[in-house]
This record gives structure tokens, C-alpha cells and sequence, in this order.
């Protein structure tokens, strides 16, 4: 299907991913109304959003992926799930520095989010995926705290035994 084509209204102004006379769906407005289309199109624009975050490249814009605002910050919320799952595996794996940096790109996202303060009809339920994004996030400050004092009290514990094995820690 390729990427959703922008199209302008009369009043000059940018139009959501409506199909234009040339678009896939042009033809098949019931399908375009039918919800799932939107659902793909956040979806693109979350895996999109995602690949970034990951990688540490700069967020690609809504215009970057021919998407309107409210898809593309929908998209956006809910990359902190994937960004929560890679912070775990961070965690996981004794790299709390990394975590800290994954929390760090979380946080900013839900400032941006919190930041928007419209109406939830103009935005198809951008206030229920900041506040599912929000728990997510202090989930994970939970975890990250929890881990970062773990590894604290480890590195005493190892100071103060001079390295030596102590029953019950790993070998």
C-alpha cells in the first residue's frame, strides 16, 4: 500500500492521510473509514519512531513520514513500551549506564505528551496512551532505582569483603 498520501483541504490546510484521487484507497473509502487503516498508520509511524529511539538517530517528523500529528504522537506514546522492554534487557544484562539513557529518552517523551492539553475527541484517545505511557515510565523508574541501589549495596559489599564470595552471591 506504501505510505499514506497527504492531501489538502480547500481551506489550504494539510489533511490526515486521507486518500487522494491517485491513493490505494481512493477507491475504497470504506476501508479507510473502517479504523483499521488508522491502526496501521500509527503503527508505522510507532515502529518508525521506535527504530530511532533505539538507534539514537534524530525522531523523524510527522511531515518526515507524511503523517498528521495525532497518529504520529500516538505512535510515540506507545514506543515506550518498546523502549521499556529494551531498558529490562539493559537491566538484565548489568548495564545500568545504557538504562539510564533509555529512561532518559522515555521521560522526554512523556514531557512532550503531558505537555498537549486538547480535547480527547480531537485526538482518538491520545490521553489514555500518555497515561498508559506514564505508568509504563514509572514502572520502569521503579526497576531502575531498585537495580541501581542493588548494584550499590553489591559494591559495598564487595569492598567491605575485599572481593571475597559471599554466601548466596554469584560466583
Amino acid at each position: 500500500m506504501g505510505r499514506p498520501t497527504r492531501r489538502r483541504h480547500s481551506s489550504g490546510k494539510s489533511g490526515s492521510w486521507s486518500p487522494t484521487p491517485r491513493s490505494p484507497l481512493a477507491e475504497h473509502r470504506d476501508i479507510y473509514y473502517a479504523g483499521f487503516y488508522y491502526d496501521a498508520v500509527k503503527e508505522y509511524a510507532e515502529a518508525e519512531l521506535t527504530a530511532a529511539l533505539l538507534s539514537g538517530r534524530e525522531l523523524p517528523t510527522p511531515q518526515d513520514l507524511g503523517l498528521d500529528a495525532v497518529p504520529y504522537l500516538k505512535g510515540l506514546g506507545e514506543a515506550v513500551g518498546e523502549l521499556r522492554r529494551r531498558l529490562l534487557d539493559e537491566l538484565r544484562t548489568g548495564d545500568v549506564p545504557a538504562a539510564e539513557v533509555t529512561f532518559a529518552r522515555m521521560e522526554t517523551i512523556i514531557g512532550l505528551l503531558t505537555s498537549l492539553d486538547y480535547p480527547d475527541g480531537m485526538t482518538s484517545g491520545l490521553r489514555r496512551t500518555t497515561d498508559v505511557a506514564r505508568s509504563l515510565i514509572e514502572r520502569s523508574r521503579a526497576d531502575l532505582t531498585m537495580t541501581a541501589v542493588q548494584e550499590r549495596v553489591r559494591r559495598s559489599i564487595d569492598d567491605a569483603t575485599g572481593g571475597a564470595r559471599v554466601l548466596g552471591s554469584p560466583g
